[in-house]
């Protein structure tokens, strides 16, 4: 960055001198760090060369734009001044972490609607929804706010676990329960419940004595669980407010998006939490339109750039006051005003000689080795043809999605280091490299063809079974999906089955149902059940149970009536519970409708949460 350039020359000045540049007390010093122009260096040591001085100068100069362009610029003149005439990259670096251009207006109206409703923050892929929330993200927290940043994964339906958007919230809970006891007291039954979400309050809940929650039938352990992490976020809150943020909404689990509609609904009761996502505007199904249909989400659409804030983030990634003549334009003609689609093309020239750097004029513009590409997708191919040692592992690590952990691309160092220095993949405080872009991610997707499509998801698999500890959430999800995607259904089974098991833990029971009954299917086509058919029934029971919990009667009779006929039961006994099933169907639709009618009249929270689920 910029500011570590500002850093470096005034280490540089006290090398030169033998004394830092300002002198005073650290008021003093620190005013004329931001306001007085730096000293000449040959004013207190007069052996100091001209170019020497002029780079110390360029570098402390108070506005980022008039410092040099990047270290490897810095290093091409240092060497100069000792005659050093070593070969080496001197071209600056493309500065993606630009000011926020061209959307005060729009930050402004997110902040003004978060303050009541649920704000939902649409544009096409690469508009800078993200970018915002970071905006808005960073304005809470000089306000003294907490901030939990979630996003949805690959696809609602592997999100990664359940909830976990609320995780990071429940994670910072869990250190501040380490120093203060009063939080686990303020929580009470709920630890139990939130303990079963993240696994980092399990000890805290052990420790406090709390009980493990009573099983309940899906809808109720789902409000219970949604209950919770409500109360859990009020809490973190406080008075000074808390801003949770989830980016591609599209992509959360079905309890993450009960949560935010509850907060929409019901804002009394959430307190000084705020809540603001973001959504790509051509991912809008069914569920998604349902969300924006409810009670207190107000949509912000957000627009491309236009012309006069595109040449300011230009010049800015460049680190120039004017970018080159003719590169606006061209942006502008192939991205459109898209912030993300205009980054990718300037890599584009860079690599393809378009957009050039001399130490004499700067950036230039050229015609390059090749045109524009025709589209942003086109961009992103080249991108990935550019790559050698990453080859492989592009396509690997976009066979598990566009967010991987770290501890599964390391089997790869020097493919690894390639694609985080051509910031094909991003790396994240939180141990996982996350692809720059969607358009991206699909590129280095269709490197994988129908050949090696199934040795590559078999290498996958055998790398996080290697190298993913048994306490990641997502890992047996993961391994049935890729151990079924490399043509194994044997070894899928059990990571399924286990995988239902976590989810039903998790309270997520449409994922458990879903699991479970593909755990059934693939186990029988594996033959996973020929000598173990006490096991396939006791899985079709377990199966019952969770449909029954979610309503689903006539299917849960069916898997109950299956199952007994596995178990040998004679066709009178099995007239029987069949009889026996119906009545219980019987009973609970009564009791379910019984439960709407109360529910009409109950207050929120919990009660609407299990309305929801049934």
């Amino acid at each position: 960055p910029r500011t570590d350039l500002y850093a470096l020359g005034v280490m540089l000045f006290e090398a030169c001198t033998g004394a830092k540049p300002f002198q005073g007390d650290v008021a003093s010093v620190v005013r004329q760090h931001v306001h007085a122009a730096a000293p000449d260096p040959r004013d207190r040591n007069a052996q100091v060369s001209g170019t020497l001085a002029e780079l110390v100068l360029s570098l402390m100069a108070k506005d980022p734009v008039d410092r040099p362009a990047g270290a490897g610029v810095v290093a091409a003149r240092l060497a100069a001044e000792i005659g050093d005439t070593t070969p080496r990259e001197s071209r600056p670096p493309l500065w993606f972490r630009s000011p926020l251009l061209g959307r005060v207006d729009d930050l402004q109206r997110i902040e003004q609607h978060a303050a009541s409703d649920v704000v939902v923050v649409s544009g096409e892929a690469g508009s800078g929804k993200t970018r915002l929330l970071v905006a808005l993200a960073t304005r809470a927290r000089r306000g003294r706010a907490r901030v939990w940043a979630g996003e949805g994964a690959d696809s609602r339906v592997d999100a990664g676990g359940v909830l976990a958007s609320v995780r990071p919230a429940l994670r910072q809970l869990a250190s501040r329960a380490a120093s203060d006891p009063t939080v686990l007291a303020s929580l009470g039954a709920h630890l139990g419940a939130l303990a079963q979400i993240e696994p980092e309050l399990a000890p805290l809940a052990a420790t406090a004595g709390t009980l493990p929650a009573p099983p309940l039938d899906g809808p109720s352990a789902s409000a219970r669980a949604l209950e919770a992490a409500r109360a859990a976020l009020v809490m973190l809150a406080g008075a000074d407010g808390g801003l949770w943020v989830i980016d591609d909404v599209n992509r959360v689990d079905d309890l993450t998006l009960a949560l935010v509609k509850h907060r929409a609904q019901f804002p009394g009761a959430w307190g000084a939490v705020r809540v603001v996502c973001a959504l790509r505007s051509d991912e809008r199904d069914e569920v998604i339109r349902e969300l924006l249909a409810t009670q207190g989400v107000v949509e912000v659409p957000i627009e491309n750039l236009g012309p006069a804030a595109m040449q300011q983030l230009l010049a800015s990634t460049l680190g120039t006051r004017e970018p080159p003549s003719g590169l606006v334009e061209e942006v502008l003609l192939h991205a459109g005003g898209n912030p993300c689609f205009a980054g990718e093309l300037l890599q584009d020239a860079v690599s393809e000689g378009r957009l050039r750097w001399t130490h004499a004029s700067g950036w230039e513009h050229t015609s390059g080795r090749t045109g524009p590409p025709a589209g942003i997708r086109a961009a992103a191919d080249r991108r990935v043809a550019r790559l050698r040692a990453g080859r492989t592992l592009v396509g690997l690590a976009a066979t598990i999605g566009r967010a991987v952990d770290l501890r599964v691309l390391e089997s790869d160092p020097a493919g690894l280091r390639e694609l985080l220095d051509q910031r094909v993949l991003l790396l994240g405080s939180d141990g996982v490299a996350r692809f720059a872009h969607a358009t991206l991610h699909a590129s280095a997707a269709a490197t994988v063809n129908d050949e090696s499509r199934a040795s590559t998801h078999r290498a996958a698999a055998e790398l996080i079974a290697s190298r993913v500890g048994d306490d990641a959430p997502w890992r047996d999800r993961a391994l049935g999906l890729h151990w079924l995607e490399a043509g194994e259904p044997g070894r899928a089974w059990g990571h399924l089955v286990a995988a239902s098991a976590r989810a039903t833990a998790e309270f997520a029971q449409a994922d458990a149902v879903r699991l479970l009954d593909q755990a059934l299917t693939v186990g029988r086509d594996a033959g996973c059940y020929v000598t173990a058919h006490e096991l396939e029934a006791e899985h079709m029971l377990q199966l019952a149970s969770l449909r029954a919990g979610m309503g689903d009667f006539a299917a849960a009779r069916a898997e109950v009536d299956a199952a007994l006929f596995i178990r040998g039961i004679d066709a009178g006994v099995g007239r029987w519970w069949s009889l026996l099933s119906a009545i219980v169907t019987q009973f609970f639709r009564r009791a379910l409708r019984m439960g709407s009618s109360r529910r009409a009249t109950a207050p929120p929270p919990a009660t609407v949460f299990a309305a929801r689920c049934h």
